[in-house]
């Protein structure tokens, strides 16, 4: 799993319109986002970016040079996300390979 980095325009878009850990560090975030791209649905490519849904939540990312360029909200799906109890076990297991909490909201120790 390659950690992704946030484009500065990921990050402001993130920092505006999550309803939820809108001021996490910087680096935590990217290792958070990290573990959600890999257990996200991937939709498709457009040109060397490919697209990643979970939930409501999308991302683009340049794979080339493993970037989340942008992310957005489904505005009408905007809510809570009820996930598979697998998905859920798998995204912890994520997080604590990365050396995140089980929220991917701290880091471990």
């Amino acid at each position: 799993m390659n950690k992704l980095t946030l484009s500065s325009v990921a990050l402001d878009t993130y920092r505006k319109e999550s309803r939820q850990s809108k001021n996490l560090d910087r680096d935590i975030l990217e290792l958070k986002l990290t573990a959600i791209a890999n257990n996200s649905e991937k939709l498709g490519h457009v040109g060397n970016k490919r697209v990643y849904k979970f939930g409501s939540f999308i991302m683009l990312i340049n794979e080339k040079h493993s970037r989340i360029e942008t992310l957005t909200w489904r505005n009408e799906l905007h809510k809570g996300y009820r996930m598979p109890k697998e998905t859920q076990d798998k995204l912890k297991e994520d997080y604590r390979s990365l050396g995140l909490s089980n929220t991917g909201n701290a880091l471990l120790g």
